[in-house]
């Protein structure tokens, strides 16, 4: 039990926090309009750019007011302020090394095939999607999250934590889905004939595999000229996903907390594939 509620206390901090900073973003700060780096402009310009033109002043006025409130003494708070200043730095740790991780992985593989992508390009889609993944994470991915364990917990007397942490990873995964099988896109003056419609889904579904052969060395010679930035994708992607959540955790007989975790696994899946959908503009 010991472990339990220390997974419920860590869950409770990151909650403070994202509603505390985003609560600093959206109720202390001017309205920002949305910005678009140009190719001088590098990706810590961008995050100071929309995220730190705030007013930190109002912001500590009002933090001290409600702590006043509370009857908070000197050492109380200042103990307070270090803990939110050490969870922030952990957790902006964690957004700089998804980005890196994203770009790099990216970086990586227009260089193994040769792509002419700029990078510059590449940091600022790098930048939007994974801004716009921490945003979606913070505001439904993480609260409903908390609400998923501790429900499966108090109705259903199972342990989900670890099924948590699988679809929240699959969230994260899916932001970036629909690019990865861009290695394997026809150039647009190709005449060839495009591939049939289960080979371009193998292209989709099965990119981690796919990848993974390109830096082993092999690369296939499918071509096609769909994007997978489309609803189709997303059914099909949906479908995949339900197929592997009733693989991973559901037991015969098939239990009411089983088909939650699949439709949390499904969720989260789903809400990445969305949000990246959105960032390009599908809708």
């Amino acid at each position: 039990m010991v472990w339990w509620y220390s997974c419920r206390t860590c869950c409770f901090f990151c909650l403070v926090f994202f509603i505390r900073r985003f609560v600093k973003v959206c109720v202390c700060a001017p309205v920002l309009p949305c910005t678009f780096r140009t190719r001088n402009q590098s990706h810590e310009t961008h995050w100071v750019a929309r995220t730190r033109q705030l007013v930190p002043k109002q912001l500590r006025n009002r933090t001290n007011s409600l702590l006043v409130i509370a009857g908070w003494s000197t050492a109380e708070k200042s103990r307070l302020k270090k803990l939110f200043k050490r969870v922030h730095d952990v957790l902006d740790g964690l957004y700089n090394a998804l980005y890196g991780f994203v770009l790099h992985s990216f970086r990586s593989m227009n260089r193994k095939i040769k792509s002419k992508f700029p990078v510059w390009r590449m940091k600022e889609e790098t930048s939007e999607h994974v801004e716009q993944s921490v945003r979606v994470f913070s505001w439904l991915i993480l609260p409903l999250s908390v609400v998923y364990v501790l429900g499966q917990h108090q109705f259903f007397g199972e342990y989900a934590l670890g099924a948590m942490l699988w679809s929240i990873a699959v969230y994260f995964y899916s932001n970036f889905l629909p690019d990865i099988p861009s290695v394997y896109r026809k150039n647009s003056g190709t005449d060839s004939a495009d591939l049939p419609w289960h080979k371009k889904y193998v292209l989709l579904l099965f990119a981690p595999l796919l990848i993974w052969l390109l830096f082993c060395g092999i690369r296939l010679s499918w071509r096609t000229a769909d994007t997978f930035h489309n609803f189709r994708s997303l059914a099909v992607y949906g479908v995949f996903l339900s197929v592997v959540g009733f693989l991973g955790f559901a037991r015969f007989p098939l239990s009411t907390g089983d088909l939650v975790n699949v439709l949390f696994f499904l969720f989260c899946g789903i809400a990445g594939f969305v949000a990246h959908l959105k960032v390009d503009g599908i809708w």
